[in-house]
């Protein structure tokens, strides 16, 4: 059977068995009202997608269909329930969980557990025509999230290798109040994987876009197109992530101008996103919608002149959020070891990163980054057969220039003896020896018998 949208539905009710359909103007999606022939409504729950009630109404009928997804019984057993558990309260003063209260936070009072796109006619669910700066979209676009995503679930330490910070409970905490999560931190330390990972172990599809100088409101919100001689609109990333209930990355968000802010302001409320180019047509929220950000600035300016080009961030925008920084992982010797395995020059490399952050953290480097994904970057090349002089050469020293290279230089001649391991050509596999110490490779720092660095 091909693929059924709601007014397929409708058609077949209205010819084969003169009834009506409509949705449930108390609902956003997943509730219907079904109009018998006397007049008389029924209202119906129905969670699978408009194929499949499609094929159930051909196959049980439409008097047995209503007898099975009538949604009014259900209603009146909850409202009585929420009675007797107030009548039985016993003290005033007894503390309540936010699991035996009737608490909605503000982020999902505009949200329903039956969301799906399938309320939406299925044509509309297309890509945007600049793709560029969206990451599957095509591919996603052709996926419904049709289960909902349990967050009451423990996160483990480690998925796939990507090691979760310390606080990712707190983070869930949050996810689960659909409130926007703000990550910040410097270049990487993971920031954009963690939702990359956390969407992947708890069943959500998770789509980024990259804030830069060329991205415009048309990406986000979409824009009017003509295709086959009929103007037709197209949605952007915004309203695609809402209604088919994606977790979005608003990658690097302190690059992005105030007219892009701007247009998410009600989207960030929990609020349906109104598209004034198209009707003010209202897009609500996914039960399983959720937000991110990453930043290497917390949107107030970038005192440390490391990242060009960051903006100042509106106040209100920021409210907005729930801020979490995130550092470079204490796990890097455990991710190292997943690629190579030699664990005494693990602990060498990951104490010489650790020595490189003190030395910028001093002031005695200047714009430099040491980050996780240098240290990743670094082993694997290692793994390919590359010497150590090779893998530091082109992997950390070729970034920078002049007294930068020599500082960071004669910290490597502090973790590694300079003859055996660079003028040896020293490469995974091979023995390791006692590190001299500091004077022992000044000494050295002026033969030539050796090939060094230098």
């Amino acid at each position: 059977m091909s693929k059924k949208t709601f007014n397929d539905v409708k058609e077949w009710l209205d010819l084969k068995k003169g009834y009506k359909i409509e949705k449930d103007p108390a609902y956003t999606v997943r509730r219907y009202i079904i109009i018998d022939t006397k007049k008389n409504k029924y209202p119906i729950r129905y969670i699978p997608t408009m194929t499949e009630m499609y094929a159930e109404l051909e196959k049980i009928g439409v008097d047995s269909f209503i007898d099975t997804y009538r949604a009014d019984t259900t209603r009146t057993a909850t409202s009585t329930t929420k009675t007797k558990k107030t009548s039985t309260r016993k003290t005033k003063n007894k503390t309540k969980n936010i699991n035996e209260v009737d608490f909605v936070p503000n982020s999902l009072k505009n949200r329903k557990a039956e969301q799906t796109v399938n309320s939406y006619d299925a044509e509309i669910i297309e890509a945007p025509e600049n793709v560029a700066a969206y990451s599957n979209i095509t591919s996603l676009a052709e996926k419904k999230q049709e289960k909902l995503i349990d967050f009451n679930v423990k996160v483990p330490k480690v998925h796939n290798n990507y090691y979760f910070p310390n606080n990712i409970h707190n983070i869930v905490t949050r996810l689960k109040l659909a409130r926007n999560i703000f990550l910040v931190g410097d270049a990487g330390t993971g920031k954009s994987e963690l939702p990359q990972h956390l969407g992947h172990y708890m069943g959500a599809e998770v789509v980024r876009i990259n804030f830069n100088i060329g991205t415009t409101e048309q990406h986000l919100i979409g824009k009017f197109v003509v295709k086959d001689g009929q103007t037709k609109f197209v949605y952007g990333l915004i309203p695609l992530a809402m209604m088919n209930g994606w977790w979005i990355i608003l990658d690097e968000i302190d690059y992005a101008q105030p007219e892009h802010l701007s247009a998410l302001q009600s989207v960030l409320e929990g609020n349906p996103l109104i598209i004034t180019q198209n009707e003010n047509e209202a897009i609500y929220p996914h039960e399983n919608f959720r937000v991110f950000a990453t930043g290497n600035t917390k949107g107030r300016g970038d005192e440390s002149q490391s990242y060009a080009g960051t903006n100042f961030l509106n106040m209100a925008f920021l409210d907005r959020w729930s801020v979490f920084e995130i550092s470079y992982t204490t796990a890097e010797a455990k991710i190292c070891k997943n690629i190579i395995n030699d664990g005494t020059f693990i602990t060498q490399l990951t104490g010489y990163f650790k020595i490189l952050r003190k030395i910028s953290h001093d002031g005695e480097l200047g714009n430099v980054s040491f980050s996780t994904r240098r240290l990743i970057q670094i082993c694997e090349v290692l793994a390919l057969g590359e010497t150590l002089k090779e893998a530091l050469e082109f992997e950390l020293f070729s970034r920078y220039e002049g007294y930068e290279i020599n500082v960071m230089k004669e910290a490597a001649y502090d973790i590694w003896d300079r003859t055996h391991y660079f003028g040896n050509n020293w490469k995974i596999g091979d023995e390791h020896i006692q590190t001299n110490n500091i004077s022992e490779n000044n000494e050295n720092s002026d033969n030539d018998s050796y090939e060094s660095f230098d």
